[in-house]
């Protein structure tokens, strides 16, 4: 096979007897951004509703419509003890990647956890979105707790004690334009 010309790869032929010089066709990423919050936050909104996590958001603008975002998100989290937490990725505060709603009394989240309780959990979630414009694409995360009683902190645990056995952590959300 003789050498090729810049910016092509090698690949094999469409008959997969062969390889051969092509164009890449994708999947490389054209922009990386992430935002990254210290602070600690209290949450008290009960399901069904959902509260932003402050300052917990990402904005990337597609080079083009037919892009991909992939959003990953780790969130640090403690709630009372008992409660189910729920968390969910939204774009342009428009839920996203969350489960079916076929049954009107369960909530559609990206993800839920169990109530450990005052000690701190890490919520993750990784969603490849197509957002089909070339426009300022907003990303972040909300959250929830179940009852009508029950609290959310953000990067510590609930109770916030100053001593020893309590810790502060971070939350992150990224995202990365991949072309199509």
């Amino acid at each position: 096979l003789a050498k090729g010309t810049a910016g092509q790869v090698l690949k094999i032929n469409s008959g997969a007897t062969a390889p051969e010089w092509g164009t890449d066709v994708g999947g490389k990423i054209l922009q990386v951004k992430q935002t990254i919050i210290t602070d600690t936050q209290l949450i008290s909104s009960n399901a069904p509703s959902f509260a932003d996590i402050l300052n917990l958001a990402v904005s990337v603008t597609p080079a083009s419509t037919s892009n991909k975002v992939l959003v990953t998100a780790h969130v640090n989290i403690s709630s009372t003890s008992g409660y189910r937490t729920f968390a969910r990725l939204t774009r342009n505060n428009t839920p996203i990647a969350i489960g079916a709603t076929n049954v009107s009394s369960r909530l559609p989240v990206t993800m839920s956890s169990t109530g450990a309780g005052n000690q701190g959990a890490i919520v993750s979630m990784m969603f490849l979105d197509t957002p089909n414009n070339a426009s300022p694409t907003n990303y972040n995360v909300e959250v929830s707790i179940e009852g009508s009683s029950g609290s959310i902190r953000i990067n510590g645990e609930l109770s916030d004690a100053d001593n020893g056995s309590q810790s502060r952590s971070v939350s992150t959300i990224t995202a990365m334009e991949i072309t199509g």
